[in-house]
């Protein structure tokens, strides 16, 4: 049998990897572009912050709540009919979007908009991985991971450029005619891959983890500012606890489930989708914590502090090209550690940043952050899409995009606590923002070692089994010298 990729040309290749590189800068633009309307929004439709922040929330939950189910759905009922239908779904909620009269209205044009991300960002590793060849494989998705990294640094660019210019409903509506474009191009170009018959799609499953995952991202967002002791907390971890048990317990007993346990048996591949959950949580302390460090210890003008954060995805989206084509050449796993333990050499030189700090042990720090990233998340996601067959594919990519969104939303709650705890136990503060220039400096430096040495924990299981000593060595290291 042909191996999947070998009819097609280079040409119709590149094709096929554009019209997907549209559809995932939509999906990535958006994530981040619209965060920066935030502050219009709340005064737009005069809210308070926790509210108008479900904006932003409702659009992660429901993309992460939904990138396995969608990825099995494209398995079972033709990934280039889900991959279009998540397109026009996209359109019409983005449209829906730009003429809410309300924030509720808005929450739910973004629920819909998440689902039709979901299926772009779920099948777009598949499509690629069934139109290359698995001696190119990593190649593809270095491509994806530079579109990617463009959308993520590009989005708080353009929505700034957009809100400056124009009333925030062109913020959605600019979104319309690209999605339109993409569809359109993707019902010509995209192949139609061979779904997998005779089995069905397991909706009790698909419930159950929606039912876990969003009370789960509203726990992780909202423990750490109002007590884990606070009865919507305590019910969402409750709602966590009962329904990923259900959850279990359904995967078990079906006969077709939504993802098939028996895939984690493989370590090298569980091992990959684990290290994909835990980097992208320890990656989410940069974004968190960075923006704030720039301004209050740095004193960099709020205006430039975009263009600063913009260095990191950037030199990740160039790098991760060439992370793509050596992951070929020299398979993933050396790759990826090194890319791991990159990433704690940059958190470390986040670390040490100062008030009297120069620009350039800024700009260092993020371009070595920059670079691990690429070099671990293509290599990684290569071993994920590389570790199970063409008809679990849909599988295999929901769970490279839930493991980042996830980590994401998760992340950024726990490096927010972090950072919070360390600096009130040490001031009588309110806020942990309003504490004195020495003390956030010196907690800034604790959250980024304390990354640093989780970048290190997340290296031991994938290192050769000689440098296993020398790695947690290295993390008792560096966390003796953190001091809570």
């Amino acid at each position: 049998m042909a191996q999947p990729g070998a009819e097609m040309t280079s040409k119709r290749r590149i094709v096929v990897t554009l019209v997907i590189g549209m559809a995932t800068f939509l999906s990535t633009v958006t994530a981040s572009m619209v965060n920066v309307s935030l502050p219009t929004l709340a005064n737009e439709f005069a809210v308070d912050l926790p509210t108008v922040q479900w904006v932003v929330l409702a659009y992660f939950a429901t993309v992460a709540s939904l990138h396995i189910s969608v990825g099995r759905l494209a398995d079972l009922m033709g990934r280039k009919r889900v991959y279009l239908t998540g397109l026009v779904l996209f359109a019409a909620a983005s449209i829906v979007a730009a003429f809410s009269p309300g924030v509720r209205w808005l929450v739910a044009a973004r629920v819909a908009q998440g689902f039709g991300a979901s299926t772009i960002q779920a099948n777009s590793p598949a499509l690629l991985t069934y139109v290359y060849p698995a001696a190119q494989r990593g190649r593809a998705l270095g491509y994806w991971g530079f579109i990617a990294s463009a959308g993520l640094a590009s989005g708080p660019v353009i929505g700034g450029l957009i809100l400056g210019f124009a009333p925030w409903p062109v913020l959605f509506l600019v979104l319309v005619p690209w999605a339109v474009a993409a569809c359109a191009a993707g019902f010509f170009v995209l192949p139609t891959i061979p779904r997998v018959h005779g089995e069905r799609f397991d909706i009790p499953s698909a419930a159950l983890l929606i039912l876990w995952i969003t009370p789960a991202v509203f726990a992780l967002n909202r423990g750490f500012r109002v007590g884990w002791t606070s009865a919507p907390v305590l019910v969402a971890l409750a709602a966590v606890g009962v329904f990923i048990t259900l959850f279990l317990l359904r995967l078990r007993r079906a006969d077709y489930p939504l993802i098939d346990l028996s895939i984690f048996r493989s370590s090298s591949f569980s091992t990959a989708v684990s290290v994909s959950l835990l980097g992208f949580v320890s990656l989410s302390s940069v974004m968190l914590l960075a923006p704030f460090m720039l301004q209050n210890v740095m004193a960099i003008p709020v205006a430039q502090v975009g263009a600063m954060l913009a260095i990191y995805p950037v030199v990740s989206g160039v790098r991760a090209i060439f992370a793509g084509r050596a992951s070929d050449r020299f398979g993933p796993r050396i790759l990826r550690t090194s890319g791991i333990l990159g990433l704690g050499s940059g958190y470390v030189t986040l670390a040490f940043l100062s008030a009297g700090a120069s620009m350039f042990h800024l700009v260092t720090g993020l371009a070595i952050v920059g670079a691990g990233n690429a070099f671990w998340g293509t290599p990684n996601s290569s071993a994920i899409m590389g570790g199970l067959p063409r008809e679990k594919l849909g599988i295999a990519g929901g769970l490279v995009a839930a493991t980042r969104t996830f980590g994401w939303a998760s992340g950024r709650a726990i490096w927010g606590g972090v950072f919070a705890l360390v600096v009130l136990s040490r001031t009588t503060a309110g806020s942990a923002l309003d504490a004195g220039l020495d003390v956030q400096t010196t907690r800034f430096r604790t959250a980024f070692l304390i990354a640093a040495a989780m970048t290190l924990a997340i290296a031991a299981p994938v290192v050769p089994r000689w440098a296993a000593g020398c790695v947690f060595q290295l993390g008792a290291t560096c966390l003796s010298t953190v001091s809570i």
